[in-house]
């Protein structure tokens, strides 16, 4: 019975670790996908355009899909707790960046968020080198705010939820040491 409990959580807590591994890439694929599509509207490649843009929002959706399963499967309080801590975030408002504070829960939404809204940037507003925040839409301050956020805030955002994880998958590994040395000592005195 012990050998499946603890080998359900210890699964769970090695796919969570591999998860939050996959939203870092994919948050840093984002910022290169988006610097691709300015790429392509500015060589007039329209097909690639479409298609990076495709692809960035394909992405974007699974990560929000996984990162809400993963919220409805929470079960540490020291889980929990990551995600409902806030910490400093910087994010671009119409009249300049602003300090401000997120959580993981809502970091990770926001950024996919972000992102898929920049997936649909008009190419003739990305292909405008002008990045003034107080003159760009909301899908070029979307793009603006992946550029920054992904390096500024998502790889340490993810980074720490990975430790998070692997701390519960030590714990883990220290309490099935204690359950195997009392299974021994009690097979060793039935015995």
């Amino acid at each position: 019975m012990d050998l499946v409990l603890f080998s359900e959580e210890a699964t769970e807590n090695l796919r969570l670790i591999d998860v939050s591994g996959l939203f870092r890439a994919l948050s840093v694929n984002s910022a290169f996908w988006l610097r691709s599509l300015m790429m392509a509207a500015h060589a007039g490649n329209f097909g690639d355009f479409a298609s990076v843009s495709l692809k960035n929002e394909k992405a974007m959706q699974m990560l929000m899909k996984d990162h809400a399963a993963n919220f409805k499967l929470i079960n540490s309080g020291d889980v929990r707790a990551f995600y409902h801590t806030d910490r400093a975030v910087y994010v671009p408002t119409v009249v300049g960046w602003r300090p401000g504070v997120m959580n993981y829960w809502n970091f990770g939404t926001e950024l996919g968020r972000m992102s898929r809204l920049a997936s649909a940037i008009p190419v003739a507003e990305i292909a405008d080198n002008d990045f003034t925040l107080l003159k760009t839409s909301e899908e070029k301050r979307s793009v603006m705010y992946v550029q920054e956020a992904v390096f500024r805030e998502a790889i340490p955002f993810f980074s720490d939820m990975v430790r998070v994880y692997e701390s519960k998958v030590e714990q883990f590994g220290a309490t099935a040491s204690t359950v195997t040395v009392i299974d021994a000592i009690v097979n060793a005195l039935l015995n």
